[in-house]
């Protein structure tokens, strides 16, 4: 685990220049040549590959696929699914058709965690935010419906490591982040989108499976 800067401080910004190495912020003509586009490298070394989101990705697809995505799975492709909340992307990573004893560089981008966020965790998982009513305590129920999100986020982590787990034999590189972070409170406010520390502060976890100890 490190601490980590997002590159942008909203989902349409952050994520193009994330798929997209570059070493000047907002460098749009980069962006657009697909030079160091990180679906296009793995597809020419012979990775499958695969995006599935819980958002609408519609207004950023290009800027990430650049026509190197042999699956792509946003919400509108995954919402008639029976499963409840961040379930439909794991019910779609499941039914993935990857060979997954070959390489694939794969993208899963959940919606827990993003505000509001009580109305993307699951009731079962309510704690902190339980019984709180942000006309009451509006900083105590954003903060406790925060972590409660976090709860659910690390459930489906957890799901989704234990399905890789279960899927290859072959060494494998978790990358666990954010496109960005979350105001708490500590400035002006909750949510992102805003040129603060909390919008840009995100984690960077690197899990190695079947990996040898370092």
């Amino acid at each position: 685990f490190r601490p980590g800067i997002s590159s942008a401080v909203s989902t349409h910004v952050s994520i193009p220049m994330f798929f997209n190495i570059q070493y000047e912020p907002d460098n749009r003509t980069h962006i657009a040549s697909g030079k160091t586009n990180l679906y296009r490298l793995a597809k020419s070394q012979g990775y499958q590959t695969a995006f599935i989101s819980s958002q609408e990705m519609y207004a950023i697809a290009s800027q990430v696929s650049k026509g190197s995505v042999d699956t792509w799975r946003e919400m509108k492709h995954i919402e008639q699914r029976p499963e409840t909340f961040d379930g439909k992307l794991i019910a779609e990573l499941k039914s993935l058709p990857i060979d997954w004893n070959r390489p694939f560089f794969l993208t899963l981008n959940p919606r827990a965690g993003h505000i509001p966020y009580a109305k993307y965790t699951p009731a079962e998982l309510v704690h902190f935010g339980k019984g709180l009513s942000k006309t009451d305590d509006y900083h105590r129920y954003m903060q406790g419906t925060y972590d409660d999100a976090m709860r659910y986020f690390d459930q489906v982590v957890g799901e989704i490591v234990v399905n890789l787990r279960q899927q290859t034999s072959n060494p494998t590189v978790v990358v666990i982040t954010s496109d960005h972070g979350q105001r708490l409170g500590e400035a002006s406010g909750y949510g992102h989108n805003t040129l603060e520390f909390g919008s840009a502060r995100v984690p960077f976890i690197y899990l190695g499976l079947n990996t040898p100890p370092a």
